[in-house]
This record gives structure tokens, sequence and C-alpha cells, in this order.
């Protein structure tokens, strides 16, 4: 699941943002004996943690309302009318919020591609870019942003992007995070 709020879902299908970080659980670096001495020797470790490996495909989690016309096309839906159709999503909990939607039904999914570990104040610029963040160029000044938040390079808008989805002060702590690098597909389900 990618957050709403900041229009990362709609970045994800629309093929703007194709990296996201997650912070590496503490108790996954505790398990790993993992501290700022033996990260380097140890990561091969935490990667066996990872949520996620190379090939993995994960649904886009959207809410149903955004993917009535895709659900329609799903063979199990040919036979209602829309109406019928729309009136049965409406009922379920997934219609307002992506935490409670079928898989099959999203008409997009994301493959992994690339998994590392690091920490997280290593992302460059061109990385923040692929984590969602737009440039704005206006009377020849280039700043980036975030949902309205403009900023004087891609790390701030980053750092900043970071902080509103995970705990304030999360840039600051510089964790380990994981990696994922990822395209986006189309279901094809029909």
């Amino acid at each position: 699941m990618f957050n709403n709020t900041h229009f990362l879902t709609v970045s994800v299908v629309m093929g703007v943002k194709t990296m996201t970080r997650r912070i590496v659980p503490f108790k996954t670096c505790i398990k790993w004996g993992v501290n700022k001495f033996s990260f380097e020797s140890l990561k091969s470790y935490l990667l066996r943690d990872a949520a996620y490996k190379i090939g993995d495909k994960i649904a886009v989690a959207q809410p149903y309302r955004e993917c009535v016309a895709f659900i329609k096309s799903l063979e199990e839906f040919k036979s209602y009318s829309w109406a019928e159709m729309e009136a049965h999503l409406k009922q379920l909990s997934g219609w307002n919020n992506p935490m409670f939607v079928k898989a099959e039904w999203m008409p997009h999914y994301i493959e992994i591609t690339n998994v590392r570990v690091e920490r997280l104040q290593d992302i460059t610029d061109e990385e923040c870019l692929k984590e969602g963040i737009r440039i704005h160029e206006e009377s020849g000044c280039i700043r980036y942003y975030h949902k309205y938040h403009l900023h004087h390079s891609p790390r701030e808008a980053f750092a900043s992007l970071f902080d509103a989805v995970s705990e304030k002060g999360s840039w600051e702590q510089n964790p380990y995070v994981y990696v994922y690098e990822f395209k986006v597909k189309k279901n094809e389900q029909e």
C-alpha cells in the first residue's frame, strides 16, 4: 500500500514512482546483531528478512470506487449491470478504504526488480525522483515537491515526504531501510 494522502498511489500507477523505502524493523536489526559497526558485513542477513523479493508481484491497493471499470471487466462481474455491481461494491469496506480490497480486483500491480539495504540518508537525488518527488520549474527557478510542498533540493523534498508518511523525525534518525525498486504493470485478468 502506498500513501494516498501524498498522492503516492497515483504516482505509482502513472509510473512516476518506481522505488520505495521501508524501515527495517528494529527487531530484525537486533536479531542479526546489526549496529553501525557491523552493518556492511551483515547486509545479506537483513535481506533474508525483507518482506519482498525480486520477482514478487504485489497489487497496488486502491479503493474500489477508483477501480469500478476494471472490476466490471472481470469474469465474475460480467453478468452484473453497472448499477448492481456498483451497489454491491459500495456495501464493502474497500469502497473507500484500500486496506480492505481484494488483490485480484486491483487494476495494477508492481513487480519487484531489485532489493537492497542501506541507510535512509544514502539516497541520491536521482533516487529521490524515483521515489515520487517531482520537479517544478517557474521563471527559471527549479524546485522539488511532493503533494504541495516546495523544496530547494530533491533530498530535502524526500526527507519531508518520508517524515510525513513515517514517524516524524525518521529522516534525522537515518534508520536502515529496505530499498525496493519495481515496475508497475496492468492486471490482465480479463
